[in-house]
């Protein structure tokens, strides 16, 4: 991928562990799937986005926002599985209150520094935004980020999940993420 060259937390440097390359990587990636799919299919209309990212792509799909200009797509979904709210503070060193604020300004439409100067302070339309985490993962900073986002879901988009025995590496238990997954995407089209 992009700057990380397939590279891991170990090998891409001190700017891996910042979340940089992963964020640029994510957004490259999202820019030419969405190219891609416009040449693909010309004529699509509301064409619905799943933006997603497991662990620390968690991470990098709640700071990414579809660029404007593009009225294919309908507002997409987030989908956040294992957001690593535990490891955050290690994995983005200093800059893990930026990355709560990302996904708070997706929640309640305004507020994060570093939103892209295209959207003149404005978050973009969002359809709904997943989280999904084991509640074997729930720590010390689980109860304050999940009370945090549910404080600023002015959009009412917001639903969050503990999956019951499940852990971050979700052994014996990922289809529980799909089934989890379709329960709100049929809650929402209500």
């Amino acid at each position: 991928m992009g700057k990380s060259e397939g590279g891991n937390e170990w090998t891409g440097g001190f700017t891996t562990w910042l979340g940089d390359d992963g964020i640029s990587d994510y957004k490259r990636m999202l820019s030419e799937s969405v190219e891609n799919f416009i040449k693909d299919f010309p004529e699509a209309q509301n064409a619905e986005l799943f933006i997603c990212g497991y662990s620390a792509g968690a991470i990098f799909a709640g700071c990414t926002r579809l660029p404007p200009g593009f009225p294919q797509f309908s507002p997409p979904h987030y989908i956040l599985i294992s957001y690593p709210v535990e490891l955050n503070p290690l994995i983005g060193l200093y800059k893990t209150p930026s990355y709560f604020r990302s996904v708070a300004g997706l929640i309640q439409g305004h507020g994060w520094e570093n939103l892209p100067v295209e959207f003149e302070g404005n978050e973009p339309e969002v359809a709904g935004v997943l989280t999904i985490s084991g509640a074997l993962e729930k720590f010390l900073f689980y109860g304050v980020w999940t009370g945090f986002l549910g404080s600023k879901d002015s959009r009412k988009i917001l639903k969050q999940v503990a999956v019951a025995g499940a852990g971050h590496p979700w052994t014996g238990k990922a289809h529980c993420i799909v089934e989890e997954v379709d329960k709100w995407l049929q809650e929402s089209q209500k």
